[in-house]
């Protein structure tokens, strides 16, 4: 009987340790002048040379090139897209157009404007904070 009960004891407890809230992880796109962390963050969204994608949970990051950033018209709508299909929840940018932001707003993507002149590097250490 004792031991029935410290089994249910225990049952109980893991049920309750697992209805504990977890951070769901996110995908933040950044807008880069190049491939390295001490790349500056390209004053153009949807225009800019890469991306480098942080992964909140895991800390981990890569850069892709933006192969829409010579693009003539509709970047926006391709560079939304790309970013959604890779996972992306939230970007960081210094400015966007009309039209990137229609599309950031269709894909349910949440943007931050980030107003100083920073490296990627930088701004990845101030969201970790």
């Amino acid at each position: 009987m004792l031991a029935q009960m410290l089994i249910l004891a225990l049952c109980i407890q893991l049920v309750a340790m697992g209805n504990e809230p977890v951070e769901k992880p996110r995908i933040i796109a950044i807008p880069a002048t190049g491939n390295s962390l001490d790349a500056m963050m390209d004053q153009s969204f949807s225009r800019s040379a890469w991306f480098c994608l942080y992964n909140t949970s895991t800390e981990g990051y890569y850069f892709i090139e933006n192969e829409q950033q010579d693009t003539e018209g509709g970047a926006s709508r391709q560079v939304v897209q790309f970013l959604s299909e890779k996972g992306v929840k939230e970007i960081y940018t210094t400015k966007v157009g009309p039209n990137a932001q229609r599309n950031l707003d269709r894909y349910k993507i949440k943007m931050h404007l980030v107003t100083d002149e920073i490296t990627v590097g930088e701004l990845i250490k101030s969201i970790r904070e």
